[in-house]
């Protein structure tokens, strides 16, 4: 975790990157809300995308809503 509820995504490789952005042999769309829900389930249960990330429109990052427990640790790392 980053801060303040901000995770970051990192790949291993630029390949892997363009084939989650892409689509690639994956089928990983980092844009898609099923994807995105995917992801957040990790950490606890996803409520919603803001409405930005709903509408695609600022991809640098998505926003996900996820509701978690207060006395849940939280992973330090996320891997996919």
């Amino acid at each position: 975790m980053v801060g303040r509820g901000m995770f970051i995504i990192r790949f291993s490789t630029n390949d892997g990157c363009s084939k989650a952005v892409n689509g690639g042999a994956s089928n990983l769309n980092i844009g898609g809300e099923s994807t995105l829900f995917k992801l957040a389930s990790l950490v606890g249960d996803p409520v919603k995308l803001d409405q930005a990330t709903s509408n695609k429109d600022r991809m640098n990052y998505a926003r996900v809503l996820i509701e978690i427990s207060l006395n849940q640790e939280l992973p330090k790392i996320i891997e996919f």
